[in-house]
């Protein structure tokens, strides 16, 4: 163990470029050689009760393993605590505490990835979704792979955009529940791309009740959830694709009213955007973007192209077949009444080509080119 430990640190200071970078390594070489995963220590004084509820102490958390914690009373006294017999709110901040920390640790080796989508979508996706299988905690890295699948465009990518969606507002909400002043911009975040992801599905009731949501976390709404929320009401005014009820439209519209935090570094398409934006000391990237698609993106917003008139597919289902096929009909005689001397005619069932979309199908969607819209 003494020799792995003198090789471990060995290599880790071959790497490092200054004495403050080589501190930091130390010091998190040490929590894996001595088997301790610490959480920040928290000035919050909580309620530590078993699952029995007979047990309780007010103290702060100091550290966590696997297998217990350790907890600081007011007077300086430490108490060891099992893992397991905490009560069902302390173990989910327990789980909150170790969620935060991977998500500082996984950012950085997603936002890479999410730059290369124009240029190389497959394989940006697939790295992205092993990161984040890696770690199945990270509700940022199931964000962001969200976000990756629903720019695939079509049925199968927007499934997968809202599972991993429904997955990260699940674990976003618990973070927000035991320490709301985390990650209530990624929870938001997360929150505006399931509602976009629900008008793809043409469910304007669902996307509303998420962006009344966001109030609740942000009451200053963010620029990009005011742009969504007012295009929305732009564009059930002009067309029928998406549809909202009167009380739909009355909470929207007081929504829209609402002050927003910030402005948006660049003018916003008039398209639906998700965002990528998260809690993070670090800031969107200011690098010059080669067109306006990737400096939206460098700033972590990413404007929805899918046509929802054909459902990102290109084409329009033709009305009057299926699959191109139709059925026919036509009288033939069958028998022949030999008493009437008059012939039995019957009804002979077939199938032909539609005349409608000349066997298609369906017909180019005029509402975009390949199910995908030009940015403005």
């Amino acid at each position: 163990m003494l020799e792995t430990s003198r090789t471990l640190i060995k290599v880790a200071r071959f790497g490092c470029k200054n004495v403050r970078e080589w501190m930091g390594v130390y010091a998190f070489l040490f929590l894996i050689l001595s088997g301790k995963f610490v959480v920040a220590q928290s000035s919050e004084l909580r309620t530590w009760q078993d699952l029995s509820g007979k047990f309780s102490v007010q103290a702060t958390l100091e550290t966590v393993t696997n297998k217990e914690i350790t907890l600081k009373k007011p007077d300086g006294q430490t108490v060891v605590l099992p893992r397991g017999r905490l009560s069902k709110d302390n173990q989910e901040f327990i789980n909150v505490s170790e969620a935060v920390k991977v998500i500082a640790s996984q950012a950085t080796k997603v936002e890479p990835h999410l730059q290369k989508l124009q240029s190389e979508p497959r394989s940006a996706i697939e790295a992205i979704a092993a990161i984040q299988k890696s770690e199945m905690r990270d509700p940022c890295a199931m964000l962001w792979c969200g976000v990756a699948f629903a720019s695939e465009g079509g049925k199968p990518g927007l499934d997968k955009a809202e599972k991993y969606h429904d997955d990260a507002i699940l674990h976003l909400r618990l973070i927000h529940k035991h320490m709301p002043q985390a990650h209530p911009r990624t929870l938001v975040s997360a929150l505006n791309n399931r509602a976009i992801l629900a008008l793809r599905d043409r469910k304007a009731n669902r996307a509303t009740a998420l962006f009344k949501e966001i109030a609740t976390v942000e009451p200053a709404l963010p620029y990009f959830v005011s742009h969504n929320i007012q295009v929305l009401l732009d564009v059930t005014r002009e067309n029928r694709i998406l549809e909202l009820a009167t009380a739909e439209r009355r909470m929207l519209t007081e929504l829209a009213a609402m002050p927003s935090t910030s402005n948006s570094p660049l003018p916003l398409p008039r398209r639906f955007v998700y965002s990528t934006d998260f809690n993070s000391n670090q800031a969107a990237t200011t690098k010059i973007a080669t067109n306006r698609l990737l400096a939206l993106r460098e700033q972590r917003i990413w404007p929805e192209l899918t046509c929802f008139v054909c459902g990102g597919t290109g084409v329009i289902d033709c009305a009057k077949c299926v699959g191109g096929v139709t059925t026919a009909y036509t009288k033939e005689q069958v028998a022949f009444n030999e008493v009437n001397k008059t012939p039995i005619m019957g009804t002979k069932v077939f199938r032909v080509s539609c005349d409608f979309c000349h066997g298609k199908s369906g017909f180019d969607c005029p509402n975009c080119q390949g199910g995908r819209l030009p940015l403005d």
